[in-house]
């Protein structure tokens, strides 16, 4: 069940504001669940559910610090819900060029009694599409760990976002995650829109299609905060 737990958070792809640093003395906070599961006979055991909590912090101009939760639960008695998934990261800003940016992060992270280390690149570069504003960003992740279970830690992961911000404020987002573990991959195609209630607040949902299993998709709702 570990592994299975494991996996489902790899689909859920990684939360980032990739390439672009907080503002110094700003925050963003970021919560999230997603349903998966849909596909069995119809049974409440069959579902699983992923929750998030991603939290940044600007500490200076530059450096951004963060805090990224994740722990998996399900309904089936015989299913015991995996130990939370606690990250640290820094992230600083490496180049800055002709509306391009590439970024480093790197990450000390523990589940149960197994902690993990990982470092990353994260591109990203803004575009207009007639009077809107877009974004298209790669971010990759390297984890790297030690010990017994570690295989289900060590991990490739490659998340590459394209969105568009409308005048309303609305914006709409299509992501592709995809981790490597070992020989297996793992992928998701997951589109979605962010409604925003307020200058500060904004409602995230979508659906999360699994690019190995032909099963009806998951579905996403989430929550985003800046103060």
């Amino acid at each position: 069940m570990r592994l299975l737990a494991v996996i489902f958070a790899l689909l859920a792809g990684m939360a980032s504001a990739g390439a672009w640093p907080r503002d110094k003395g700003r925050w963003f906070l970021a919560t999230s669940t997603q349903i998966s599961g849909f596909g069995g006979a119809g049974n409440l055991t069959d579902l699983t559910i992923f929750n998030n909590l991603y939290l940044e912090y600007g500490l200076t101009q530059s450096l951004t610090l963060g805090l990224d939760i994740g722990q998996s639960i399900g309904f089936d008695p015989y299913y015991h819900a995996a130990d939370p998934d606690y990250r640290l990261f820094a992230r600083l800003p490496l180049v800055e060029r002709q509306g391009s940016r590439l970024a480093v992060e790197a990450s000390l992270g523990k589940v149960g009694d197994q902690t993990y280390t990982a470092v990353g690149l994260n591109f990203g570069r803004g575009f207009e599409l007639g009077p809107h504003y877009g974004w298209f960003s790669v971010d990759t992740r390297q984890v790297m760990a030690e010990g017994p279970g570690a295989e289900f830690l060590r991990q490739s992961k490659v998340d590459v976002t394209a969105g568009l911000t409308f005048a309303s404020g609305l914006k709409a987002m299509a992501q592709v995650f995809h981790t490597q573990v070992g020989d297996a991959p793992y992928s998701s195609f997951a589109p979605s829109l962010v409604v925003p209630f307020g200058d500060r607040v904004k409602v995230q949902g979508g659906v999360i299609f699994d690019l190995q299993d032909p099963a009806p998709p998951g579905v996403k709702i989430g929550l985003w905060q800046e103060f």
